[in-house]
């Protein structure tokens, strides 16, 4: 399941990596969850570990979260399988076994939601280099993906129990040709020849070329170290993704429509530039080249306990100034030329935060523990 997830090449394999749990758990097992939370344990560990960033300056505080998150989130992975116990304890395996996908599917998508949200472990995931398959996830979500690829998974199972259970031969093989058939078309056939017309549409590379509808976009990631990131003034960062910018601009023969600079690229400059949104420094550069920028930034929104009554929940009390309280915020900025748009910067913050390392789950209601967090 791990050498399934990009980057790796090795995507096909998900849609068997279930088949050794499920074939196993077709008989009461002493133990069985602990064979669950090893296999998912090895599949976080496998696709998640660099949460602890390894690194000489890595701040020991996420590397504990990193490792608390590595013994802990496998323990989630529990819920698919307390409701296939269940199904087949009180029904039959078989039964059990069938409705694996629509378990498996529904358990992901909760899985998502909420302060201990966590997306990145979808099983759809591993497909996204397959890119002829998985173009029917702009109708179902990624989601839909991880639907069909434990249908998959369940129907080799079965395969596998079938064979092992009764004399093997190629002729009882053929005799479930109608379920092969329809698992097919359903799994495959339908998803690639969805996919085959969505990238032969209007925006293919090739069609985008002949016509010049395209447009050039620069990526500027400075070599900061991430640990000392923080202590380089925000000025001189600026600085430096404007020289970046400025080079590449003198460098190529073509004009540049967006530059996008990395996540947090400025961090706290001021109230005015941070709370207020006044960015004339960036204006200049944006309106210089006629080019959009999409920068990530630090967003900060400020509250006078004199004056504001609803005041959040989570506000962090301000140093130079103890009569306001602030909200931080993972975000980004879009500014335009004004030559194209006259209007303010278009603005973005992070939804789904990270459990513990952004966030701590569900914080509103563990004020008593306020000074400890």
């Amino acid at each position: 399941m791990a050498a399934a997830f990009p980057p790796s090449p090795l995507y096909l394999i998900a849609f068997l990596a279930f088949v050794p749990l499920l074939t196993m758990l077709r008989h009461e097992v002493k133990h069985k969850y602990l064979y669950v939370y090893i296999t998912f344990f090895f599949y976080h560990l496998g696709t998640n570990w660099w949460i602890s960033s390894f690194q000489e300056k890595t701040d020991p505080f996420l590397m504990a979260t990193g490792f608390a998150l590595d013994f802990l989130h496998p323990l989630f992975f529990f819920v698919p399988f307390i409701v296939f116990f269940f199904i087949q304890k009180r029904v039959s395996y078989k039964i059990a076994l069938l409705s694996f996908p629509f378990v498996w599917t529904a358990f992901e998508w909760l899985h998502s939601l909420g302060d201990l949200g966590y997306a990145w472990l979808s099983i759809g995931i591993t497909q996204i280099n397959f890119l002829g398959w998985i173009q029917f996830i702009d109708i179902t979500g990624i989601f839909g993906a991880s639907f069909l690829i434990m249908i998959v998974n369940v129907i080799l199972s079965m395969f596998v129990i079938k064979t092992r259970e009764t004399e093997f031969s190629f002729g009882k093989i053929m005799k479930m040709k109608k379920l092969w058939t329809i698992s097919f078309v359903l799994v495959f056939a339908l998803p690639g020849i969805y996919g085959f017309v969505s990238l032969a549409g209007k925006y293919t590379h090739k069609k985008m070329i002949a016509s010049n509808d395209l447009i050039n976009v620069a990526m500027i990631q400075p070599n900061f170290d991430p640990w000392d990131k923080w202590d380089i003034t925000p000025h001189s960062m600026i600085k430096k993704y404007q020289e970046i910018e400025d080079s590449l601009h003198q460098s190529i023969n073509a004009p540049i429509d967006l530059t996008i600079w990395s996540e947090t690229a400025i961090p706290y400059i001021s109230n005015a530039f941070n709370a207020e949104h006044e960015t004339p420094v960036l204006n200049r550069q944006v309106n210089k080249y006629e080019t959009s920028l999409l920068t990530g930034f630090a967003d900060f929104e400020f509250y006078d306990i004199r004056v504001d009554s609803n005041i959040a929940f989570d506000t962090k009390p301000f140093q130079p100034d103890t009569n306001y309280r602030y909200q931080s915020y993972n975000g980004a900025m879009l500014i335009n030329p004004t030559a194209y748009d006259s209007t303010p910067s278009q603005l973005y913050h992070k939804m789904r935060l990270t459990p513990l390392a952004e966030r701590i789950p569900y914080y509103e209601h563990l004020g008593f523990m306020e000074k400890f967090m």
